[in-house]
């Protein structure tokens, strides 16, 4: 794994690492469209648990970043991002080692238990049982690229196509306003419904440049963060 170039310290507070949620118009060149965020195909090289939180994993993850960008590193050849995830416990480590994920690219750094996060994963969350916060089970499904993407591939939502935000906060607008409207479909697809994020548009399909569809395991009608 690498060394001090990718685990800096922090005294912010320890989160879990799984963006949390918080009717207007908008269009794909909007501040509210799900177009700002950097969507890409990325592949984990490494994966480990955090050695400062029981819930957390973190990964040296190629995004198809160039040599030297803000906020990678080298590792394998390959210009890295880190990512801390709050999966530890929802994802078997063995699951994650080696694979294709897709991941938005844009997020602010931020510090997570003495390690900077530089880049989120895309999952769908399904919670299941009994009320809010007793006996809730809690399951997590990695949004997975077509097997014949690329490292780097840019991932969108049809109908939204447009230029990414040069960064966003996952507490603040671009994300809170959007996220809302990701969910899983019956065929397990990912789609943006843009009057679930009180916005007017056309529902689109998360689609690599390519036009082909990512897709989950088994979840359908979760959400998807």
């Amino acid at each position: 794994m690498p060394e001090s170039t990718w685990q800096e310290p922090s005294t912010e507070r320890c989160v879990t690492g799984l963006a949390r949620l918080g009717g207007k118009k908008a269009n794909a060149r909007s501040s509210r469209s799900p177009s700002m965020l950097d969507l890409r195909v990325g592949h984990i090289l490494s994966i480990t648990k955090h050695p400062n939180a029981d819930k957390l994993y973190v990964s040296a993850v190629a995004a198809g970043d160039s040599p030297g960008h803000r906020g990678t590193f080298q590792y394998k050849g390959q210009a890295c991002r880190t990512v801390c995830s709050g999966l530890n416990g929802l994802v078997p480590l063995q699951e994650l080692q080696d694979r294709k994920i897709v991941i938005v690219r844009n997020v602010k750094h931020v510090g997570m238990c003495g390690v900077t996060s530089t880049a989120m994963f895309f999952a769908a969350v399904s919670e299941t049982g009994g009320e809010e916060g007793v006996n809730r089970k809690c399951i997590v499904e990695m949004v997975d690229p077509p097997a014949e993407s690329t490292v780097g591939d840019r991932v969108f939502f049809q109908n939204w196509e447009g230029s990414p935000k040069e960064e966003i906060s996952t507490q603040k607008k671009v994300w809170k306003s959007t996220q809302p409207g990701f969910r899983t479909t019956d065929d397990l697809g990912i789609e943006f419904l843009p009057w679930k994020a009180g916005l007017v548009g056309q529902p689109g399909r998360l689609v690599t440049d390519k036009g082909v569809p990512c897709t989950v395991r088994s979840l359908k009608g979760a959400e998807v963060r």
